[in-house]
């Protein structure tokens, strides 16, 4: 019936069918008709961007975050919704996790992020972008609106307490950025061999994806031993902007986001540095990967005023 109901309001009024699916209730028919049976997907309103996912072994649940406009079905009000799992195939939703109500660092927005276990005070944290200046584009100049953020959780991720103030407020100084955002934290082994860093004393990196004005993408790379204060460390990635690796590969375009970096071993146990990461080009976006390797030991070529990235690619796809 309440499919019928639907299809008749479909008829006669799209304002009224986009309302009827507005106050279905989950478990409905009309609630379920047009919703991925295995993909999550928000309860309602826009959403975008999965941020954080990771898993707590204290209470046995997935956690996923995932931009989110809880006021409307456009975008804009950047929220982080948030769902748990046992399975990672049933989803239960949770309040909002992260709101940009009016705080210093975040009141136009919070942008996407990733986490990290028991990182801040030995806390679960998410790290996410702040912005306080809109609009953000690669394409228009840049206003210096986006900061490197934090919150913790100390329930299990119930709810979540942000920093008073950004772990990196902007980009590093002198440089014309197109984009400067969506931090991700993680431990790299290849990068503390390249450093010289013991990893027992507290190796943390973080990478910041963005670019620069009429040069090209490029990720920013930072070090910090306590997740609270970081030195920057140079470009992990930097390319020529609107160009292709091979006649195969996508194109690297203007500027990067959502970069992830990751250390996987084969079955030979040789391991491989991979990065994912979101390639704004014009007109067309590409999600993209590398595999490769970085400079020799102790050299400079990652150094903070450097133009080179210390990640080499080998294969790009």
């Amino acid at each position: 019936m309440a499919f019928l109901a639907f299809v008749t309001a479909l008829v006669f009024s799209q304002e009224a069918a986009h309302a009827a699916i507005e106050e279905a209730e989950p478990g409905s028919e009309l609630f379920e008709q047009f919703r991925p049976v295995y993909h999550f997907l928000a309860r309602e309103k826009w959403m975008n961007d999965p941020c954080a996912p990771y898993y707590d072994e204290d209470t046995g649940l997935y956690h996923m975050f995932y931009q989110s406009n809880p006021n409307s079905t456009i975008w804009g009000n950047m929220t982080w919704g948030h769902a748990v799992s046992k399975d990672q195939v049933t989803w239960k939703d949770y309040p909002d996790a992260l709101l940009p109500f009016h705080d210093k660092w975040d009141n136009l927005g919070v942008f996407s992020g990733f986490a990290m276990n028991n990182a801040i005070d030995g806390k679960h944290t998410v790290f996410y972008t702040g912005v306080t200046a809109l609009p953000i584009s690669w394409k228009k100049e840049y206003l210096f609106g986006e900061h490197v953020m934090y919150a913790t959780t100390s329930n299990g991720g119930s709810t979540w307490h942000k920093g008073t103030k950004p772990l990196i407020k902007q980009p590093p100084k002198g440089m014309n950025v197109t984009g400067w955002r969506d931090p991700m934290p993680f431990h790299s082994q290849s990068l503390d061999k390249h450093f010289g860093f013991d990893a027992t004393t507290g190796s943390n990196y973080l990478l910041v994806a963005g670019g620069i004005h009429n040069e090209g993408p490029r990720i920013f790379l930072y070090h910090s031993e306590d997740y609270l204060n970081w030195e920057y460390k140079g470009f992990l990635l930097a390319q020529e902007k609107n160009t292709k690796f091979s006649r195969y590969s996508a194109n690297w375009g203007y500027n990067f986001e959502t970069t992830i970096y990751r250390e996987m071993k084969d079955e030979d146990g040789e391991l491989h540095n991979v990065m994912l990461f979101a390639a704004e080009g014009d007109p067309n976006r590409y999600p993209m990967w590398a595999t490769g390797t970085f400079g020799a030991a102790g050299s400079d070529s990652a150094s903070s005023d450097s133009d080179e990235g210390l990640f080499t690619p080998l294969m790009v796809g």
